[in-house]
């Protein structure tokens, strides 16, 4: 197990997940993003960024009409969903207008906007 004094803190693992993110490197954000919920499942941009993530990969299965290993783009987009929800529960602050569309549109089971 690692020493918690060798685990950078969650600004910077959530800083080298916006960068995962920006380069499609999907796994890796939600490796990092994993371990942060699992330390804080409080931490509302760790749960908004991982509903990203899954956003991004269900667009990419989409547009690619592949699936990521093994999960549908439907799939990805109620896990991004679900992602989203639990941000706007822990959240104090009201959301974003855009989870705000992107709720109503995986709700609909329909493509993000």
């Amino acid at each position: 197990m690692v020493d918690d004094a060798q685990v950078p803190a969650v600004p910077a693992r959530l800083s080298l997940t916006r960068l995962f993110l920006e380069l499609a490197m999907y796994k890796e954000a939600l490796s990092v993003l994993t371990g942060i919920i699992m330390t804080d499942d409080q931490e509302v941009e760790a749960w908004y960024l991982e509903g990203w993530c899954f956003m991004l990969m269900g667009e990419d299965a989409k547009e690619k009409e592949i699936k990521v290993e093994d999960i549908s783009w439907d799939e990805l987009a109620r896990d991004a969903r679900d992602c989203l929800e639990t941000c706007r529960h822990v959240s104090s602050t009201p959301p974003p207008i855009i989870l705000d569309s992107y709720l109503s549109a995986a709700s609909r089971n329909s493509t993000p906007p």
